[in-house]
């Protein structure tokens, strides 16, 4: 399921039509290229008439790809006035989408800037200048009000994004374990969900074996030949793992570089940066651990 369609199922679209009418600006939602998402919501008559030539959309366009090139790389709201004079506000939503309000301005609009816009987008100049007088004119106390529940409700959006896509990605799993019953390939896919639900290359499942006394990868993705040769049985001593294992407790590891000596698979593949193993429990027995490693602390 890809970014767009989790805001869609999460019900996103319902979320971008509240704001609207609470705040009485124009939303609209776009994705990391500044390509909509939904239909906007409150569009002003003025900014309709500029989105209705040729010449105005592309303008439109192209600024929307900027600011949310700036919101998503900043990784914060920002503020930024259109070329159409008025004034947007972008929230980042989970680093992959942008909340944008606006569709105000600080001042009544120029006549000389109305003239040259209307130039610009080849759009009827007289029906510009009137429609110009219905455009909101907000205080930037009034702005800043509105900038702080937008990016409120951008952060709650995002996290609870997240919760939803956790959530549809346990039912996956569960619906693939219930089709499939051959042991491997239900261990094989459930690393790789896993892996995918917590959008991190490498994912781990081990198993201890009491005749080896190590915890042996019985599930295995993102990793192969003489790396996962090196990693493949792993002792309970002097480990992560392993201490994950024998405590029965999650172990996190936010920066390897702190674990000094005792992880073995990110000496064998330096992007890896951070961890979290857990145990594997059942029957009130530890059975071994689940791992997954990202390229980035966290």
């Amino acid at each position: 399921m890809d970014y767009a369609d989790l805001l869609e199922r999460a019900g996103f679209w319902q979320l971008q039509e509240e704001i609207a009418r609470v705040t009485g600006l124009a939303v609209i939602t776009a994705d990391a290229h500044g390509r909509l998402l939904f239909r906007k919501s409150n569009l002003p008559p003025f900014c309709a008439l500029v989105n209705s030539t040729y010449e105005g959309k592309m303008a439109c366009e192209t600024f929307r790809r900027e600011l949310v090139r700036a919101v998503l790389s900043a990784g914060e709201c920002r503020p930024r006035v259109c070329h159409a004079g008025l004034l947007n506000l972008g929230a980042p939503v989970g680093g992959q989408a942008v909340l944008i309000v606006g569709g105000v301005a600080t001042a009544p609009l120029k006549e000389r800037k109305l003239a040259r816009l209307a130039e610009e987008v080849r759009c009827p100049r007289d029906k510009l200048r009137e429609l110009a007088r219905e455009v909101p004119v907000w205080t930037e106390a009034r702005l800043a009000e509105a900038g702080t529940l937008v990016r409120a409700l951008a952060s709650f959006a995002a996290r609870s994004l997240g919760g939803y896509r956790m959530f549809t990605h346990v039912l996956r799993l569960g619906e693939l374990i219930a089709a499939e019953h051959d042991e491997h390939v239900i261990v094989a896919r459930a690393v790789q969900e896993t892996a995918r639900m917590l959008d991190v290359p490498v994912c781990l499942l081990r198993i201890y074996e009491e005749e080896k006394k190590a915890l042996v990868a019985r599930g295995v993705h993102g990793l192969e030949g003489a790396v996962l040769e090196a990693i493949r049985e792993l002792p309970t001593d002097d480990s992560v793992a392993g201490a994950a294992f024998k405590t029965g407790q999650p172990v996190a590891v936010p920066d390897v570089r702190a674990a000094g000596g005792m992880m073995l698979l990110p000496r064998l593949v330096p992007e890896l940066q951070s961890a979290l193993v857990v145990p594997l429990r059942a029957g009130g027995r530890t059975l071994g651990t689940l791992g997954v490693y990202a390229v980035a602390p966290r």
